[in-house]
Formats: C-alpha cells, structure tokens, sequence
C-alpha cells in the first residue's frame, strides 16, 4: 500500500533555500526525488510562515527582489495582512507593482482584488484596470463599491457573468 513519502525536515529546508535562492524548482524536485508540486507546496508553507510571522516593519519593507518572486496569490495574502494589520497601503509602495493574477476568471475575486489595488494605491485609472480585465468601468465601480460597502467582495462573479452578456 502506497503512502505519502516523508522527507526530513534539513531535506525540506535545504529545497526552500535553493528555490529561494534562485535554483529552478524543476532541478530542485529532480534533485530530491519529488514532484515540483511539491516542492512548490513546501515553499508556499515557508512563505506562510514568513508572513505570519513578520513584523508591522518587515510586512512593509518587503525587498523589492523578495517580492517580486512571490506569486500574485501570495502577494495577494501579503497585502491582505497588511490590512488585517490595520497598517496603510500607502506605506506600501510595492502594491503598485502587485502581479497580475494568471489564468481564466475561475477566481474572478482575485481579479477585482487586484484591480481594486491597483486603483486605490497603484496609481492606474478605474478605465485602464477595468480595459486590462476585458470588463465595463462601471463593472469594477460596482466592485469598489461593494468592497467599500462590505469590507470585502461578496460576489463577484455576478458581475463578471452580467458584464459579458451586454
């Protein structure tokens, strides 16, 4: 009977660093005898556990380098801490640069996220983030306003599905 393989914990931090340090995470899975997801997944943990565990200072002073090799998930939940943290995204020049998420609108959340960013503190236009999603401007307004209204979207897929009917 098959079973999850375990590897050490020095196995598993030495994969992080080398993928933190620039390594491909293909060679790295190669190298230890894993799959790249999983390799992938045990880097995702430790950037987790970075971001729980980091200061007001450091959630804010992020090098640009380091930010910049985490994926736009992940600088989606470093944002996000920053606002449960009660801190100012206008402390955080780096949201101007936050990653546009990849992939279809199966998360269409993640793109009115994104886009809501970048307007309020990534100096773009509602017009030019609502042309770079394909959606009306005054589909991204109503997500503001929702997000404004409630803390968070509630459900933004309903605009996504009633914009492209027009």
């Amino acid at each position: 009977m098959g079973g999850k393989r375990k590897y050490s914990d020095d196995t598993v931090a030495a994969a992080v660093r080398r993928v933190e340090s620039g390594d491909p995470v293909t060679q790295v899975a190669a190298d230890v005898g894993c799959s790249v997801d999983t390799v992938r997944g045990w880097v995702q943990d430790h950037r987790h556990q970075l971001l729980i565990a980091a200061t007001d200072d450091e959630l804010l002073e992020i090098p640009e380098v380091r930010w910049q090799q985490l994926t736009p998930m992940e600088q989606n939940f470093w944002v996000r801490a920053i606002v449960r943290r009660g801190l100012n995204l206008h402390d955080f020049p780096l949201v101007a640069t936050l990653k546009r998420p990849a992939g279809p609108t199966s998360a269409p959340w993640f793109f009115a996220e994104w886009a809501i960013l970048m307007v309020n503190f990534g100096g773009k236009t509602k017009a030019e983030m609502a042309r770079q999603l394909g959606i009306h401007p005054s589909t991204l307004s109503a997500w503001m306003k929702e997000h404004d209204e409630y803390g968070q979207l509630l459900h933004p897929e309903n605009y996504i599905r009633r914009s492209t009917r027009n």
